[in-house]
């Protein structure tokens, strides 16, 4: 039977994906409420387009993330069901 386990780049890019999109979220929330409140006309756009980009690699990696897990390439996290009745629980 084939092997199902990712290369490792697949999961480090989810990593890496996750952290960018996690700081262009935080900082740029925080540019477009200071430039949208500071009186000079706003001029958001380039903020708010990074900031759904942010939000876009975030989304990105929460899916590389969940296929992972789904497809069972880590080697701990491939041992536990994701449904279905746990172990040493009454039925």
């Amino acid at each position: 039977m084939a092997d199902k386990r990712t290369a490792l780049a697949t999961p480090l890019l989810g990593i890496v994906l996750g952290i960018v999109g996690a700081v262009l979220l935080y900082t740029q929330l925080g540019n477009i409420v200071s430039a949208a409140l500071d009186g000079t006309g706003g001029n958001t756009a380039p903020y708010i387009v990074l900031f759904f980009l942010g939000a876009v690699f975030a989304l990105v990696a929460v899916i590389i993330g969940l296929v992972g897990l789904i497809r069972g390439g880590h080697r701990i996290l491939h041992r536990q069901p994701l449904a279905g009745p746990r172990s040493g629980t009454p039925e």
